[in-house]
């Protein structure tokens, strides 16, 4: 008897979902929920289960077709909110043949995107040339669905799929891999070298060599990759045109770790590097010009940057004012030296840079704006205010806002220095300065604590410590008399990544071979020859 009961409750419980009888028909009014295309979504977007389901890109559905189906975005267009299940329809003029999938939903305003990976057409349904796939929803209490239809101005969303004979909207995915870079086609796409127009395409690929890390650019801008194992990973989102996909391989063990550069009017700051340079730069000495961009491009571009010496540079922004917000929220950044010509410091320069602990202010800086130093680690540091007031006729220390080192522990832990001993009562009565624990001059210790670089010497001594180490028995570098420049020589034919530097620490060439001989054409000087890693210390005539 409770078999038979639970068999009867089962069988109802299956005809209030996916088995509505078929010739039901539509209710005539629009369901409450409509398709909008306002994160990028074309509307319904189908994908047969495998590429055997498609013949000369027409998809043709029939009696036990399964696919997968893709409906966003999705937003409730009458009321706040919608209760009720969200299927997926064979229809026939204005009746449903058959649900192939359905999905119960509590769902408010906010947009999204719904997903139906399972689709079946039922066995024993006859498919008939001008059926249609289309989204249907029936709210709690009601008694018939209704037709989902496009966000009033969408009209171009796609909203109903023909059954038979559909032809698929690809898309062309080309990818190009430079040498170190391999490329193969993720499990997550269908096809290899295409997406149906409105899916999602995963790149996936490998460095070859260990020292060697990957950048994906896509129509030629630089996409962040998940790496997972071996394997870098990108998916390309609601694919609605062609893309071109880039993969380089960078050896690290070839990018500087230090540079020195001079920007100028013609060349920014972004352009004294070479392709993908800036990423791995620690310890940068800056000679020439910065604009607000330049800034700018160090903050947000240069993610291995810990510390940067521009005394001998300039700042050409109005009044020769460090800009707003020129570093905020940079956490890495330890060591700053600002350009001697520096008169202010704009509102919320250096906030957030918890990891920046000295500052030295040139004399002629005595303007501040707001939060220059509000939650960075100067507080607990040294903090060298250079300008003298007393030889700009005034008598105290340039006025400063409350806000100036907020949340920094100024005021218990902080060392202000001052120019000279006069200087020493004029700070310490000039509002905000007086609250740092200590105030005194100046002494060589101190400026030798917030000028140092210890980034750009570590960098120099193990650069000079591996110019000693010998290469590899079968692999010799040398000075070339006759012609400049340098040669490297091999007794074997192994793949050689070889990287050249100068003293400054830029790469001045790079290049892999397995020739026996290479030449370098190289001017007089000193470098540091790379050879597999292995570096060597080379005085070219």
């Amino acid at each position: 008897m409770k078999k038979n009961f639970f068999i009867t409750l089962l069988a109802l419980i299956t005809a209030g979902t996916m088995q509505p009888a078929r010739g039901e028909r539509l209710d005539s009014a629009p369901s409450p929920i409509r398709i909008t295309s306002e994160t990028g979504k074309i509307g319904l977007s189908p994908a047969p289960l495998s590429p055997r389901d498609v013949e000369d890109g027409s998809f043709s559905m029939q009696s036990g077709t399964r696919f997968s189906l893709e409906a966003g975005d999705l937003r409730v267009y009458s009321g706040n909110s919608f209760s009720g299940v969200l299927a997926a329809a064979l229809l026939r003029d204005n009746e449903i043949v058959a649900l192939v999938d359905e999905v119960s939903i509590e769902q408010d305003n906010n947009r999204w995107v719904q997903r139906f990976p399972s689709c079946r057409i039922p066995e024993g349904t006859e498919v008939l040339d001008g059926d249609e796939i289309a989204l249907v929803s029936k709210q709690t209490g009601s008694e018939s669905y209704c037709l989902l239809e496009a966000m009033p101005g969408d009209d171009e969303v796609t909203t109903r799929i023909p059954a038979r004979n559909y032809r698929l909207p690809f898309c062309t995915v080309t990818i190009t891999a430079t040498e170190g870079a391999e490329t193969t086609a993720s499990p997550a796409n269908l096809y290899p070298d295409k997406v149906i127009r409105g899916r999602d395409f995963t790149v996936t690929a490998r460095a070859l060599a260990p020292s060697h890390v990957l950048a994906i650019e896509v129509n030629g801008s630089r996409v962040p990759a998940t790496y997972v194992g071996q394997n870098y990973f990108y998916t390309l989102e609601y694919v609605t045109s062609d893309q071109t996909v880039t993969i380089t391989a960078i050896d690290t063990a070839a990018m500087p770790k230090y540079m020195e550069i001079t920007p100028t009017a013609d060349k920014r700051l972004k352009e004294c590097f070479a392709p993908y340079e800036a990423d791995y730069v620690q310890s940068l000495n800056i000679k020439g010009e910065l604009c607000s961009d330049d800034f700018y491009y160090m903050r947000d571009s240069m993610p291995a940057l810990l510390e940067i010496d521009m005394r001998e540079a300039t700042v050409t922004s109005p009044w020769q004012s460090i800009p707003v917000r020129a570093f905020e929220n940079n956490t890495r950044i330890q060591t700053i030296l600002l350009p001697e010509n520096t008169t202010s410091l704009e509102s919320n320069a250096f906030y957030c840079c918890e990891s920046l602990h000295n500052i030295l202010l040139p004399a002629g800086l005595n303007q501040f704006g707001y939060n220059q130093f509000g939650k960075s680690g100067v507080g607990t540091g040294i903090v060298c205010a250079l300008w003298d007031p007393y030889e700009n006729d005034y008598t105290l220390g340039f006025p400063i806002f409350h806000c100036a080192f907020a949340n920094t522990g100024y005021n218990y832990y902080g060392t202000l220095c001052v120019a000279n001993e006069k200087c020493v009562n004029a700070y310490r009565f000039a509002g905000v300065w007086g609250d740092f624990k200590t105030i005194k001059v100046i002494t060589p210790k101190d400026r030798a604590i917030v000028t140092r670089l210890p980034i750009k010497q570590r960098i120099l001594k193990e650069m000079e410590s591996s110019a000693l180490t010998a290469p590899k028995a079968e692999t010799t570098v040398a000075a070339t008399g006759e012609n400049g420049g340098c040669t490297v020589r091999q007794s074997g034919e192994e793949e050689l990544h070889i990287a050249v530097y100068g003293i400054d620490g830029r790469k001045r060439a790079a290049l892999t071979t397995r020739a026996a001989e290479t030449h370098l054409p190289l001017a007089g000087g000193f470098y540091v020859v790379s050879v597999n890693g292995i570096a060597t210390k080379i005085i070219v005539p």
